[in-house]
């Protein structure tokens, strides 16, 4: 068939010599402090329902696009159309392929077989996605270009954050990335964003915006190629160094060709420029009833540390849950006691009238809650006498459910009036050092970014055991979502249970040895296969775990 291939010239430049970038791995020491913080299910409580609708709404995403991607591969053979007038078949351009303009675009447009797969799929059963992602970029495209305009940077980079995360602020992904551009905490620390208990800025639109710009300039100028740059992105430029080094080529386009790099990286490129193309003529491929979100336009003021995020709301003449909407960094009940000084968002044209509300508000009444540590011996009785409120108080602002059940260690939110919060804000936590004396698991499901050895080194195993254990040739052939197993089987193992899994369609090998947990190789070998072909109807023996 008959590609259509548009390029866009590039200078050649000559790859920077600059040190290796490639963002430090999170700790993966159990009790790891990062490991505390990131916990989305519980660190964040004012934005619980938010974070899961959101994480939720991105991973359906995600799950869709994979069962595309799979019937997409299974798909192979030419549309019965091509059989009956194959030259008018070719003619046909449904996907208006020749009315693209590169000229429109400041990043190199390519249109290929992958590409168009992208684009079948944003146009199909991702138009639902790809609607609601074009109706929320209207709140974030106005600042975003104007940040990138002021850098030099693309404009057309706006759609990575598109794909990244469906530009949600507070969408976690399986890699515990956040924010519009999924910032794993160690890179947002490594572009100066704050990621602790009190704040995470990898949610705020405005930091994060910038931090994704010096990245992503960065990649472009070590290889001078944006391809290459969002590869780098997305898998890390460890892998992409790596790949490049071992087919001796820096086109992103032969790298994929000889799967150099990983599969999501290698539908990562050609998906931002599917997304792109038809984010720039939306009408054209019928996106013509889309509600573009309104630019969200702030006043930035500089108030006091220690400051309830009630009160604050209060002086802004906003609910919290709006106040919390404008200011998504902030992730507990009052901002932090340090710096001295932090910059949150109001209305604009109220920052005057908000800060004259809060100079009127004396000092010892800013806080209405303050943050106990639970230690050895407490009750919320005694908790409570000592601050001067009822321990059913107490209760009610942290949703405990069971007050004889508090753990020492554990963050309480003081309601100093004596009144619980309209919502609870903050979380009863057992802290890590409790948690570590629970036995080790015995698997491990790989996320975006684990290596084989940092997975060894978490669990205190050896890599070599690991890989025995798993069965596994090479350390570097996990994948995301693979089952892991984190101890030897028993000298003298029970008899096996065996169940039996009729093969439906669209299904294949490693989908069904994903689904139980085994490999591909395991069910070969259990059910006598030869080769990876499977047919609908057809009953496998599978090994229960």
């Amino acid at each position: 068939m008959i590609q259509i291939l548009l390029l866009c010239a590039l200078p050649l430049a000559q790859a920077s010599r600059t040190p290796d970038a490639t963002p430090p791995r999170p700790s993966a020491r159990d009790g790891s402090l990062w490991d505390y913080i990131e916990a989305p299910s519980d660190s964040d409580a004012h934005d619980r329902r938010r974070i899961r609708r959101q994480s939720r709404d991105l991973a359906i995403a995600r799950q869709t696009e994979d069962n595309y991607l799979r019937l997409a591969r299974q798909a192979v053979r030419p549309p019965l159309d091509f059989y009956r007038d194959p030259a008018g078949h070719m003619v046909d351009d449904p996907l208006f392929l020749s009315e693209v303009n590169p000229a429109d675009f400041d990043i190199p447009i390519v249109i290929n077989a992958d590409v168009i797969r992208w684009m079948n799929y944003f146009t199909g059963r991702g138009r639902r996605s790809m609607n609601k992602w074009l109706g929320r970029g209207g709140r974030y495209w106005p600042m975003m270009y104007a940040k990138l305009d002021k850098r030099g940077a693309p404009r057309d980079l706006v759609y990575l954050s598109m794909i990244e995360s469906g530009y949600a602020t507070h969408a976690y992904s399986k890699a515990s990335a956040v924010g519009l551009w999924q910032f794993i905490s160690s890179t947002g620390r490594m572009f100066d964003l704050r990621v602790d208990w009190w704040i995470d800025e990898r949610r705020d639109p405005e930091l994060a915006t910038d931090a994704a710009i010096s990245f992503l300039t960065s990649l472009h100028k070590r290889y001078g190629d944006w391809y290459l740059a969002w590869s780098a992105y997305n898998a890390g430029p460890g892998r992409v160094n790596g790949a490049i080094k071992r087919h001796g080529t820096r086109d992103f386009w032969e790298l994929s060709a000889k799967k150099g790099l990983p599969e999501e990286t290698r539908n990562y490129v050609p998906k931002l420029l599917a997304a792109a193309i038809i984010a720039k003529y939306p009408e054209r491929y019928g996106f013509t009833g889309v509600e573009y979100a309104s630019p969200e336009v702030v006043d930035t003021v500089t108030v006091p540390a220690n400051v309830g995020l009630d009160v604050l709301a209060k002086c802004a003449g906003l609910s919290v849950d709006e106040f919390r909407a404008m200011n998504p960094k902030l992730r507990r009940w009052a901002l932090p006691p340090s710096p001295a000084r932090h910059t949150v968002h109001v209305p604009r044209k109220k920052g005057r009238k908000f800060l004259a509300a809060l100079d009127k508000i004396p000092e010892d009444q800013r806080i209405t809650h303050r943050r106990h540590t639970v230690k050895k011996g407490e009750t919320l009785a005694s908790i409570g006498k000592k601050h001067g409120v009822s321990a059913g108080a107490i209760q009610t602002a942290n949703k405990i459910k069971n007050p004889k059940r508090i753990s020492v260690g554990a963050s309480l939110v003081i309601p100093i009036n004596g009144s619980p919060p309209a919502r609870a804000l903050a979380d009863v936590r057992t802290p890590r050092r409790k948690r570590s004396k629970r036995s080790k698991p015995s698997s491990h499901m790989v996320k975006k970014g684990e290596t084989l050895s940092g997975i060894a080194s978490r669990y205190k195993i050896k890599t070599s055991e690991l890989k025995s254990w798993n069965g596994l040739k090479s350390a570097n052939t996990i994948r995301v979502g693979q089952k892991l197993k984190l101890k030897a089987s028993n000298s003298a193992p029970k008899r096996s249970k065996w169940s039996s899994y009729t093969v439906r369609r669209g299904d294949s090998l490693s989908a069904i040895a994903k689904r139980h947990g085994c490999t591909v190789s395991d069910l070969k070998k259990w059910n006598s296969l030869k080769s990876s072909r499977i047919v609908t109807g057809q009953k496998l023996k599978v090994q229960k775990s």
